[in-house]
């Protein structure tokens, strides 16, 4: 992992991560995983179970939360506001590219200030 693409405060996102990239994370200073990649995905790809315990092992929280290329749902941005609302950052989410991690993250973000507009 070379670089991480900043979406917003304390929120980065990228693709596929790997465990040697968490010594990484650790020192950009992240707080949080969230993995937003389905396990299964691709044969080459770790499970989430393998990223989690290498980030734990750093003191760096880790939750699976796969958005499905079906698209996001509903439940999906429920979950996403729960754990941004633990205020663990810095965090980083990643999936297969980050692509479906920026969607998810922008849709609650948006959802998030209209909610304190209302």
């Amino acid at each position: 992992m070379k670089d991480l693409d900043g979406i917003d405060a304390g929120v980065y996102v990228a693709g596929q991560i790997i465990v040697s990239d968490i010594p990484f994370l650790v020192n950009m200073g992240i707080h949080a995983i969230i993995c937003n990649r389905p396990d299964g995905e691709a044969k080459e790809q770790p499970s989430f179970f393998v990223i989690q315990k290498a980030a734990v092992i750093y003191g760096i929280d880790a939750y699976y939360l796969p958005i499905f290329s079906s698209g996001v749902t509903e439940s999906n941005i429920q979950d996403m506001m729960t754990l941004l609302s633990k205020g663990k950052y810095p965090l980083f989410l990643y999936c297969r590219s980050g692509k479906r991690s920026d969607i998810l993250y922008k849709l609650v973000k948006k959802r998030m200030e209209e909610a304190s507009h209302a």
